[in-house]
């Protein structure tokens, strides 16, 4: 039976011999209204920036859905829809009309032959959540005392949130990020923020510098909240300087090679200028070596310089004692046994000179040459490691002054144990 529709019902007496009766019955007149279902599935969702979305099922043969609204539980409230507007299962209540941080009840009817389904329809609840979440309250475990300096090169950070006047106290998750920029002004949505659901974030292996953490949580709704800041300074290496002296005239002496070595390893040198100072910047923080060399004379040695945070920059004098190591006629190898990636070639030069160094195997064979522009005095000339193997090598050095004078030292010995 179709819904809607006007009916005429008629009843006819019947006989024994189960004859009708044709003439004089009366009819009636019935209309039969449509059965509407309820809606029972409303569902509504807090979205971000405030709005308020419905969903429902569809109800079959439906015109439209009228739309009520009310801040009482159990009370169907005003309609907010307007006549035949929603025909689709869905609704959305503009945060323009409602208020941040207050929840309301719905209830979607849908109606059809202009009959309103009026019983047995679900209600359902949301809250207008039109901010974000304040921003959280960042600690570190690494750092804990904010923009100040560590020795900590992983580190970690863990905060607590300050609330949410939206749909929960509760938040969905993080964004975090870490740079060098103090203020961001970017969206999370931007590249280089990461999204947590953990109330933590740590880093390995961050570099030397000062370091912005930024945090910013999300509420259950979608909507980011403000931005909160933690600074953090990472210090992992540091400095040893000093000054170089002459046990003769006490003056500084330029020209000295100091190196710092750990673990048997060079990790990085330098000269001294005219006033005998020397500066080595970005050491790991450890334990050093530190060795001056001032090429035809002994070097000096200091043992356990320890470099950390508190002792950067740390400066070490020196007192060096010219005595020479070898005669103006003789050269040297430096270092003899070779451990690192090069050995260095000791001469003495009356004046300015061209020089030659020619290298060669135990069996004879020349693997290596040398040529090099020196002034007078003890200089050096430089043979890299990195295509020698392990073993033993001969070397001769020959030096040809600008006056014509040409000289062939002795032929030396030095050894690779690399």
């Amino acid at each position: 039976m179709l819904g809607n529709i006007q009916y005429y019902y008629e009843i006819r007496p019947v006989d024994v011999a189960y004859n009708e009766q044709i003439t004089g019955n009366k009819r009636m007149a019935v209309i039969v209204s449509a059965q509407i279902h309820s809606i029972t599935d409303l569902t509504a969702t807090s979205e971000p920036g405030g709005d308020i979305a419905l969903s429902w099922s569809a109800i079959p043969g439906s015109e439209h859905y009228n739309i009520y609204r009310s801040v009482t539980f159990g009370v169907k409230g005003e309609k907010i829809s307007l006549a035949g507007d929603t025909v689709q299962p869905d609704y959305v209540d503009d945060k323009g009309n409602l208020i941040g941080g207050k929840r309301y009840f719905y209830v979607a009817q849908a109606v059809v032959g202009g009959i309103e389904e009026s019983r047995g329809n679900y209600q359902a609840s949301a809250v207008s959540d039109q901010g974000g979440p304040n921003a959280p309250i960042i600690l570190s475990s690494t750092h804990p005392k904010a923009g100040q300096p560590y020795a900590h090169a992983n580190p970690s950070f863990y905060w607590v949130h300050s609330g949410d006047s939206g749909q929960s106290q509760s938040v969905a998750g993080y964004y975090v990020k870490l740079d060098k920029n103090a203020v961001l002004n970017t969206l999370v949505s931007e590249s280089g923020w990461e999204y947590v659901t953990t109330a933590q974030k740590s880093y390995t292996l961050v570099g030397n510098g000062i370091w912005y953490f930024h945090c910013v949580a999300r509420d259950q709704s979608g909507n980011p909240g403000t931005e909160a800041v933690y600074q953090i300074q990472i210090i992992m290496s540091g400095a040893i300087q000093g000054i170089v002296t002459t046990v003769v005239t006490g003056f500084g002496l330029s020209g000295v090679v100091v190196e710092a070595w750990r673990n048997g390893q060079k990790q990085q040198e330098t000269i001294t200028v005219a006033q005998g100072t020397y500066q080595i910047t970005e050491l790991p923080f450890a334990t050093y070596q530190l060795r001056f060399n001032y090429f035809g004379y002994y070097p000096q040695v200091i043992e356990a310089v320890e470099l950390d945070l508190e002792s950067s920059p740390k400066t070490i004098d020196v007192v060096f004692d010219t005595k020479p190591v070898i005669a103006a006629e003789k050269s040297a190898a430096y270092p003899n046994p070779a451990t690192g990636p090069e050995v260095r070639f000791i001469y003495f030069c009356e004046e300015s000179s061209k020089v030659i160094i020619e290298i060669y195997n135990v069996v004879g064979e020349r693997i290596a040459k040398i040529r090099d522009n020196k002034p007078s005095g003890y200089q050096y000339s430089i043979l890299p490691l990195n295509k020698i193997s392990r073993g033993v090598y001969l070397y001769r050095v020959i030096i040809q002054t600008q006056s014509g004078k040409r000289t062939i030292l002795q032929t030396e010995k030095f050894s690779v144990v690399k």
